[in-house]
């Protein structure tokens, strides 16, 4: 019964998914934050959902990060071995 309240009252499901995505986009107002915590708490489906979300998110933005750090050394090394080039031909 609990949960029936919470999820008319506080926000439904199919509305919550929309604000976990927002929050993950952007920084939410702390009202929006409050409802969404109080429905996370309250229903598991939407808990799990969060929880993969932010997974998913972690993940990416690993990812992404070990690509720029790879393609900076491979700058390094290439403006490296032109500077040796037009070293070599001076």
């Amino acid at each position: 019964m609990w949960n029936k309240i919470i999820h008319w009252v506080i926000m439904p499901c199919n509305e919550i998914t929309f604000e976990i995505e927002k929050k993950n986009a952007k920084k939410i107002s702390l009202i929006q934050n409050l409802r969404l915590n109080l429905h996370i708490y309250s229903c598991k489906w939407c808990a799990s959902y969060y929880k993969k979300v932010k997974l998913i998110d972690n993940l990416l933005n690993k990812q992404n990060s070990k690509e720029k750090l790879i393609n900076v050394d491979a700058l390094k090394s290439k403006i490296k071995s032109k500077i040796e080039t037009h070293c070599k031909h001076e």
